[in-house]
């Protein structure tokens, strides 16, 4: 292909760069509106600052930015202003190319730190709670963020300058070590830590699942209400008690109940030196 045809290819605009960008300008306004709402939720609302959601924050502002490059994949998509803006400003196109590679490993980055988190928090509460604060948290968030505005300007360096016909390709601009021993196997890399902590956390609640099961008391199974068990558990009945009690003896306890600290009235009758009646009436 000459520059020249080349060129001519580029000046015009067919039906399908026309939906190719409007679909990057729906995914622009999607991401960045669902991000920013929920970097504002999270800044608004104080039962949600939690350390945990420090992650959460920060990866809302990482996906914020690859919305903001969506921006730049639809004007990238209408051939007039992909020629004038990209193919003749190597900058543009080096800057586009390491917004979306760059922003990329670094949501993959946070979502392995929230991973991580939450395996020391379900697998692992007690080093969670004696080592995890915000100066921890706060530490891994700022590496992080280094790493991936050091991949995001790296094309600005490394890139390879444009041919005899300018193109905007990241196979043919950016070299093999920045493409694929970097990003290509630490993107994998982050994928394969991610499957493997959230299928010990998954087989973790499973097993915790099944614990609680197995401590659900037979008359829970059948379907009997709360009050209808306690009954139950604080009738303590003799068939072979005499039907004349010899004395009786009314009583307010406290005791544990289901929801706490419960109360219950009752009367303790006694029939016989080694025989007793006792009913118990729980007010929760």
């Amino acid at each position: 292909m000459t520059n020249s045809s080349y060129l001519d290819e580029l000046s015009e605009v067919t039906i399908t760069d026309a939906g190719l960008c409007l679909m990057a300008l729906f995914l622009a306004v999607f991401i960045t509106s669902a991000n920013a709402t929920t970097v504002l939720a999270i800044w608004r609302t104080p039962s949600l600052r939690t350390l945990a959601n420090t992650y959460v924050c920060s990866l809302a502002c990482a996906d914020f930015v690859v919305g903001l490059a969506c921006v730049l994949m639809a004007l990238f998509m209408l051939p007039p202003v992909r020629l004038e803006l990209f193919y003749n400003h190597i900058g543009v196109c080096s800057l586009f190319q390491g917004i979306v590679i760059g922003m990329v490993l670094l949501s993959a980055i946070h979502m392995t730190l929230i991973a991580v988190d939450r395996y020391l928090y379900i697998i692992r509460p007690y080093f969670y709670q004696r080592v995890i604060n915000i100066r921890v948290i706060s530490g891994f968030v700022g590496a992080t963020w280094v790493v991936g505005l050091v991949l995001t300007f790296l094309p600005q360096f490394v890139a390879k300058p444009y041919g005899d016909v300018p193109v905007c390709d990241v196979t043919q601009r950016q070299p093999v070590w920045y493409t694929f021993y970097i990003c290509l196997v630490l993107y994998s890399s982050l994928c394969i830590v991610n499957f493997v902590l959230y299928s010990i956390i998954l087989h973790a609640a499973g097993k915790q699942r099944k614990a609680v099961r197995a401590n659900v008391p037979v008359s829970h199974q059948s379907g009997k209400s709360e009050g209808e068990n306690h009954r139950e558990q604080g009738q303590v009945n003799s068939e072979d008690a005499p039907a004349v009690p010899t004395c009786s003896q009314p009583k307010r306890l406290s005791l544990p109940g289901p929801y706490g600290l419960a109360h219950c009235r009752g009367e303790t009758r006694c029939l016989t030196p080694t025989a007793r009646v006792v009913s118990f009436e729980w007010q929760v």
